[in-house]
């Protein structure tokens, strides 16, 4: 989120078709601001993830909500919704030496669930229960 003019504050909210909050984020500051210049620099804004989790095949609803700043312009730059994997669904990798594949669940440095290896640094658990760190550059 970047802010179209001054410094707007919003929450997001996942909602169910009738309307019933599923998940709301913590407020945040839309930023960088472009002062309403359409080709204003946005490459500094940084990416705010909202997790949620869906029981109910449905529609769903994307909120964002200006929090009391009085400043209602800003701009969403991008929004995706990524299908986290689910204990039946857990990657694979191969071993370092090539010989074989084995079931692992593959975390980022800060603990959260990834599907696949990312740049940086990967926490992989196999199956038995052991750990290492991958890096990948």
């Amino acid at each position: 989120m970047a802010a179209w003019k001054g410094t707007p504050t919003y929450r997001a909210k996942i909602l169910n078709s009738s309307g019933a909050t599923i998940k709301t984020s913590t407020t945040q500051t839309a930023k960088p601001n472009v002062n309403g210049n359409s080709a204003g620099d946005i490459s500094s804004a940084t990416r705010n993830t909202l997790e949620f989790e869906i029981k109910t095949n449905g529609n769903y609803i994307i909120q964002f909500a200006e929090m009391g700043s009085g400043m209602q312009e800003f701009m969403l730059a991008e929004c995706r919704v990524r299908k986290l994997n689910d204990s039946t669904d857990i990657p694979t990798i191969e071993s370092n030496d090539n010989e074989a594949t084995e079931s692992v669940t593959i975390y980022n440095s800060a603990g959260v669930r990834i599907p696949t290896l990312q740049p940086g640094v990967n926490i992989i658990r196999t199956a038995d229960g052991k750990t290492r760190k991958v890096l990948v550059k």
